[in-house]
């Protein structure tokens, strides 16, 4: 099977459940997922194993496949976390960053702002993995931390 129908139908699939269009607590099978997004059963099974080993759908033996519930408490731990860890990690790489890396870094956030004008980001895979190509030539200090050299852009 092609790798790229089994990535499409995993981007889909989390997409929807990452972005409420299947409610925590909803049944979901196989046969309707594959239907609404027009594509096969095999290729959403294999989505739908990868994306339990995620947390993100439980299956429940002689019942069926059900959406994720959200953990607050982890939600508000990992908020907390950002909220402690982040403002420091921007101060050390602000102060490490050369004019160079900050024109190149101010350049990659505006063509990720006009992104949205040049695709519509409703539903659109094209969208997303636009953005992420962008994001992720951002230096690796920006976006997980300090520690990484801040002088190699992808």
């Amino acid at each position: 099977m092609d790798t790229n129908i089994r990535q499409d139908a995993y981007d889909q699939i989390k997409y929807n459940i990452v972005h409420f269009h299947y409610l925590p607590r909803q049944k979901v099978s196989e046969k309707s997922i594959a239907a609404s997004l027009n594509l096969g059963r095999t290729p959403v099974r294999e989505a739908l194993i990868r994306i339990e080993r995620e947390g993100l759908i439980e299956v429940v033996p002689q019942s069926g496949t059900y959406i994720a519930t959200i953990d607050m408490n982890i939600a508000k731990e990992g908020r907390f976390v950002r909220e402690c860890i982040e403002p420091q990690v921007m101060m050390e790489a602000l102060a490490k960053h050369s004019s160079a890396q900050f024109e190149t870094l101010r350049q990659n956030l505006n063509a990720q702002k006009r992104l949205p004008k040049q695709i519509k980001p409703t539903f659109s895979l094209i969208w997303i993995k636009n953005f992420i190509k962008l994001f992720t030539k951002l230096p690796i200090a920006v976006r997980f931390g300090t520690g990484c050299s801040l002088t190699t852009f992808s």
